[in-house]
């Protein structure tokens, strides 16, 4: 943040310096840099739009539409303002489909791929005809430039972002990523869906790392899928995901501190799940000693420590400070319908 704002100071100072030197230029790059904010808004705007047709097309809802620091929440009809998510530029959040088998699965795959493919679709179909079309009759800087700007964005996001995104969705294996993470991002829970993305998760990690379980300190999107499926599996009190002990591998690569920051985040919080567990099994002495492992070589969010801590020290307080902290973090999803009621049926203090 601090080295944007000094970027910007900077900007500045040299526009000043060129107005100073030189008024008429001034004026031309004035001009240029408000044609450009302008016509880069608008490809954005259109580019995101692109997303929302592909929703409308698969008939699948819109949960949230943002641009720059402004976010629509369509569920709770009004927009959201924040600086903080001005450097997202632009994003579609979409509502999955319910899925409870293969065939069901697959389809919502397809349909997740149309609708990460229209956004460079539009900004290329859209890019082509302002600067065909409509520069011919219009032939006006901003016209020139949101050609330009929606032309590159729609390259750039087929080859780099929403383009791998669509290949990805449509591998089964590879989507469970994606599906995880949106499945806890979006306000209302999808139960069965959850399910089955636990068992098609269980079986994939199985089927891959069984015979290597080293293995899967190299993938950072298969330590996600563990994380989330010993989550879920804790919550819901399944324990066929513990079937494949990764504790010593994923503790050695913690303690390798050449290791990338991610995974070792992404393993941080899969001991930690590992560490309420025990606690809440009666292997305190181990809890804490593994928590304490974490705490000298990990990596946590704040939010996670004070959940464990709720756990390990069974403390009201805590407890009270952590439901307050997820509630607000996470409005009312997963939390509110699986991990309150697990909290409070295992009678840990502030979740009576």
């Amino acid at each position: 943040m601090k080295g944007k704002v000094k970027f910007l100071i900077g900007c500045l100072v040299v526009l000043a310096a060129i107005a100073v030197a030189s008024p008429g230029m001034a004026l031309n790059i004035v001009v240029f840099l408000l044609s450009f904010v302008a016509a880069g808004g608008a490809a954005l705007f259109v580019h995101e739009l692109g997303h929302v047709l592909g929703a409308f097309i698969t008939g699948r809802k819109v949960i949230k539409f943002s641009l720059g620091p402004c976010t629509l929440s369509i569920p709770q009809k009004k927009i959201i303002f924040s600086w903080k998510n001005f450097y997202y530029v632009g994003n579609v959040l979409v509502d999955v489909a319910d899925f409870r088998d293969e065939a069901s699965y697959e389809r919502n795959n397809k349909k997740q791929s149309v609708i990460f493919i229209l956004g460079p679709v539009m900004s290329l179909v859209t890019g082509i005809l302002a600067l065909t079309l409509l520069k011919n009759s219009f032939d006006h800087l901003v016209v020139t430039l949101f050609g330009i700007l929606s032309l590159a964005m729609g390259l750039g996001t087929l080859i780099f972002s929403d383009g791998r995104l669509a290949k990805t969705i449509s591998d089964p294996y590879e989507s469970l990523y994606y599906y995880w993470n949106i499945l806890f991002t979006i306000p209302n829970v999808k139960e069965e869906s959850l399910k089955f993305l636990l068992l098609k998760s269980e079986t994939y990690l199985f089927d891959k790392y069984i015979g290597n379980k080293k293995g899967i300190t190299e993938k950072f999107t298969d330590l996600f899928v563990l994380y989330y499926s010993k989550y879920f599996s804790q919550v819901i009190g399944r324990e066929r995901i513990n079937a494949i002990d990764f504790m010593p591998f994923l503790m050695d690569d913690l303690r390798d501190e050449s290791g990338n920051r991610h995974n070792k985040m992404i393993i941080s919080h899969i001991l930690c799940e590992e560490a309420m567990g025990w606690s809440l099994a009666g292997r305190q002495d181990e809890a804490e000693s593994l928590y304490a492992f974490v705490q000298e070589h990990g990596v946590t969010e704040p939010i996670t420590r004070l959940k464990v801590e709720t756990v390990l020290k069974r403390s009201v307080e805590l407890g009270r400070e952590y439901a307050a902290q997820r509630k607000a973090l996470v409005q009312n999803n997963v939390f509110d319908y699986y991990e309150e009621k697990w909290l409070k049926e295992r009678g840990l203090p502030g979740f009576k």
